[in-house]
C-alpha cells in the first residue's frame, strides 16, 4: 500500500519491521533491512520514532551478541531522543543501555541504568516497560 500510495515514511517503517521480523526469527539480514530502513527515514528528514527504531536495532544487535554494535546504535539513538524529545521511549532506552552495560561487565552502572527505566516506565504508567526492564535483569 505504501509503494502504491506513494507514502515513503510507511514504506519506510514497513521495511525496518519486516527486517525487524527476520531478526527475531534468527535472521541476520534482517539486521541490515533495519539499518538501511533507518538510514532511509532519516535521509527523508522522517526522524519521528527513529530513535526508538534505532533502540530496536540495538536489542536486535545484542540478541546475536554484537555489543560492539548495539552500543553504537544506542548511542546513535541516544542522541536522537534528546534532540527530538521524544520521551515516551526513553525507558526502552535505559533499558537496552543497562542490557549493554551488564554485557560489558558493568553490573553497577547496568543496575543503575535498568533501575532509572523502570522509574521513567513507572512515571509514565508504562506497565509492559516496567516488565520488560525487570525481565532484562
Amino acid at each position: 500500500v505504501s509503494k502504491r500510495e506513494n507514502i515513503g515514511i510507511y514504506e519506510g517503517t514497513s521495511q525496518f519491521f519486516s527486517g525487524a521480523i527476520l531478526a527475531a526469527q534468527g535472521d541476520d539480514a534482517g539486521l541490515g533491512i533495519m539499518q538501511k530502513s533507518i538510514i532511509e527515514l532519516e535521509a527523508n528528514n522522517w526522524l519521528a520514532r527513529v530513535a526508538f527504531y534505532q533502540c530496536l536495532l540495538a536489542d536486535a544487535w545484542l540478541k546475536i551478541g554484537n555489543v560492539q554494535q548495539a552500543e553504537q546504535c544506542l548511542k546513535q539513538a541516544l542522541r536522537q531522543a534528546h534532540l527530538r524529545e521524544e520521551r515516551w521511549c526513553h525507558a526502552e532506552l535505559l533499558r537496552v543501555a543497562g542490557v549493554i552495560e551488564g554485557r560489558k561487565g558493568c553490573g553497577e552502572k547496568a543496575e543503575r541504568l535498568l533501575e532509572k527505566s523502570v522509574r521513567w516506565a513507572q512515571a509514565m504508567g508504562a506497565g509492559s516497560a516496567i516488565g520488560r526492564t525487570r525481565a532484562s535483569n
